[in-house]
């Protein structure tokens, strides 16, 4: 069987959520290949061109993902500036921009949210917003946070001591499906990105 290897390279460590989602995007359309992926969140030093290189020789890999989150800045800004510092790069690479962070790309699974705050069955509304509105939110990492801590059902003490890190992992974790992600043209671009690559790479196309 064809192996697939990547590596995502992230700005931070909280955001290794974002394999849970390149794991399905994978899964959901390769067949007859299986794939591993590697994560690697080196400091921010020597400009983002170091950082792939190192990235490159430390985890050796058929396609590199390279994530920076949009922040205040348009997905084609934050999408352009990458490839001006990579124009040297001529390993095969994707950006992945979540609008505004990644924890915008959380917010499509309401049971996981529920799930992961340890109360599956919680009838709390947790006000997540509409999606036509998760890339357009300033702060979904505290969107996200508040919407766990609704869901847990606990309050005093005890919802200062749920641990609201490891929870928004086990959100990622726990989605078995991210396409409601869909709606979002930044997750889009993602997927078109993807799908041209497996139509073309003689990965998936030699003997």
């Amino acid at each position: 069987m064809k192996e697939l290897r990547y590596t995502l390279l992230a700005d931070g460590g909280s955001d290794k959520v974002l394999m849970s989602i390149i794991d399905w995007l994978l899964k959901s359309r390769l067949n007859n290949v299986s794939y591993s992926g590697y994560f690697y969140a080196p400091p921010h030093k020597g400009g983002l061109s170091k950082r792939v290189n190192n990235t490159l020789k430390d985890f050796p890999c058929d396609v590199l993902f390279v994530h920076r989150d949009a922040e205040k800045m348009e997905y084609d800004f934050r999408a352009q500036e990458i490839h001006n510092e990579l124009i040297g790069i001529k390993h095969q690479y994707f950006v992945i921009i979540p609008v505004h962070m990644t924890e915008a790309w959380l917010l499509s699974n309401e049971a996981a949210i529920r799930e992961a705050a340890n109360n599956p069955n919680g009838k709390e509304p947790l006000g997540l917003p509409p999606s036509n509105k998760w890339d357009k939110i300033p702060d979904p990492k505290h969107i996200l946070f508040e919407s766990l801590k609704k869901a847990t059902g606990l309050n005093g003490r005890r919802l200062d001591k749920f641990p609201l890190d490891s929870a928004r992992h086990r959100v990622a974790q726990l989605t078995s499906d991210f396409s409601g992600l869909n709606c979002l043209p930044s997750f889009q671009r993602l997927c078109q990105d993807i799908d041209g690559f497996i139509k073309t790479s003689p990965i998936f196309h030699n003997n």
